[in-house]
């Protein structure tokens, strides 16, 4: 982001020789509907594309010497980009319908879209074609990597246009004065009774005694318009040359095609790339690490699948089942002495403890014994 682009571009207008008689011209040639706009857009920003590509030179010598041929094209396409901008802006206004806040939102959107289509016009001078300055998407882009340079540029048109409007009506005021002075100096005196009169009692031929007044304020009319004139061009090289040096630090000696990623655009998606894969890197580097590290002792602990710690079975052994208990016989009384109970046996084998009076081992099957 360059500083000053209002002092540089003033510097490079005033160090251009003859640049106030070319201004002069310039402001003469406008008066001209439609060509006279053409050739003062398309000789500004054909200086301001110089400019952009890094080229130092004062002003064109001729304004319409047409050296590169594209001189009216170049100029007819900002005329129809600035026509573009000024329609779309005043949409919200017929939306919302006449009032104060649709009279902000116009003014604010005016201001606005006069930056984002100076941007579409330096893209077109650029480019040589008008599409590239309805790339909504590329001129956004521009504009979002240095607004704070355009706000500037912004601010010092506006102050200009202050400046030359406020200057416009004083003189538009002062001509009034003269104009009514005029008159009184023509018709000696008091002019209120021709001012406010009664048609039947006016005498025609007092227009005459006008007509002089009149003739030297046209003329006076005239001058002012053509230094406004003067003065809307000037601003016009100045922004100009001042966004040609705005958009001299994205590198258009870099720029490809117009649907190509700029510079800045190209180095931000690298960018991007490369912080995405050092972040991809970290994660799988710390998932490394964490898989080498012994389980700590807050570690969950997993489960472990239960095995059968019971021989086999020789499926060739027979299982002998207990026998039976035996009920006494009915009438009988069983015996009421205490029952020692059996010890439970052991099996020889495979060490199982069956139950008192089992003769065979309910884990491996061999016989117990007596």
């Amino acid at each position: 982001m360059q500083q000053g682009y209002y002092s540089t571009a003033w510097s490079d207008i005033k160090n251009s020789p003859g640049w106030f008689a070319k201004v002069c011209l310039l402001g003469l040639i406008n008066f001209i509907p439609v060509f006279g706009s053409m050739v003062c857009y398309g000789y500004s920003y054909g200086w301001a594309r110089d400019i952009a590509w890094n080229v130092h030179q004062p002003m064109p010598a001729r304004l319409l010497g047409n050296e590169d041929g594209k001189l009216y094209s170049r100029g007819f396409f900002a005329l129809v980009i600035f026509f573009v901008a000024s329609i779309v802006s005043v949409i919200p206004g017929i939306i919302i319908g006449d009032s104060a806040f649709s009279s902000l939102v116009v003014s604010l959107l005016s201001l606005f879209l006069c930056m984002f289509a100076a941007i579409g016009v330096m893209r077109m001078a650029i480019y040589g074609r008008i599409s590239a300055g309805f790339q909504v998407k590329k001129m956004w882009s521009m504009m979002t990597h240095d607004f704070n340079g355009l706000l500037r540029i912004l601010g010092m048109v506006i102050l200009a246009g202050l400046v030359i409007g406020f200057a416009f009506g004083i003189g538009f005021a002062l001509l009034a004065v003269l104009f009514v002075v005029f008159c009184m100096l023509a018709v000696g005196g008091d002019i209120s009774m021709y001012l406010f009169y009664d048609s039947s009692s006016f005498d025609p031929s007092v227009i005459g005694a006008f007509a002089p007044a009149a003739i030297i304020c046209l003329v006076l009319v005239l001058v002012l318009a053509y230094i406004t004139s003067c003065a809307s061009c000037w601003l016009n090289l100045l922004q100009a040359r001042a966004m040609g040096y705005w958009t001299r630090q994205f590198d258009v000696a870099s720029w490809r095609g117009q649907n190509d990623p700029m510079p800045f655009e190209a180095e931000d998606a690298a960018a991007t790339a490369a912080a995405a894969a050092a972040n991809a890197a970290a994660i799988a580097a710390a998932g490394a690490a964490a898989e080498k590290q012994p389980p700590s002792e807050e570690d969950p602990i997993k489960p472990v699948p239960a095995t059968s710690a019971a021989p086999a079975v020789d499926p060739s052994t027979q299982l002998v089942a207990d026998e039976p208990y035996e009920a006494p016989a009915s009438g009988e009384t069983p015996a009421t002495d205490p029952v020692q109970p059996a010890e439970a046996p052991l099996c020889p084998k495979c060490g199982q403890l069956n139950n008192p009076g089992s003769k065979f081992c309910v884990a491996c099957g061999s016989k117990l014994a007596d």
